[in-house]
């Protein structure tokens, strides 16, 4: 499989393995830049990376994780799910929570 870097406005880079479908990248982008709308402080890269593994014994296929910058801080986030939107739904939340404990520290 290829790896391929798509380079997206607001900072956010989508990395994906094994999904080559422009339209699970465009959701995982507006999931995203939805999310880091809200952020109390700057956020000066967001990384996202979709990966999918071809293994049909894989209940948890799509797995999309992230890292974001928030203003010098790394916050982190992974999830794994049967469908590429599901996954990055769980991401989007997993990143809201991990921003809100964030800003509380």
């Amino acid at each position: 499989m290829r790896e391929a870097i798509v380079g997206l406005p607001d900072d956010v880079q989508v990395v994906t393995h094994g999904i080559a479908n422009p339209a699970v990248i465009a959701y995982a982008r507006s999931k995203i830049v939805d999310l880091v709308r809200y952020a109390g402080e700057p956020v000066l890269h967001v990384r996202v990376k979709l990966a999918h593994a071809p293994d049909p014994a894989v209940h948890a296929a799509f797995r999309a994780q992230a890292t974001l910058d928030l203003n010098g801080r790394p916050i982190r986030a992974e999830a794994a799910a049967a469908t590429p939107t599901e996954a990055i739904d769980l991401l989007q939340d997993r990143l809201r929570r991990r921003m809100i404990r964030a800003a509380r520290a």
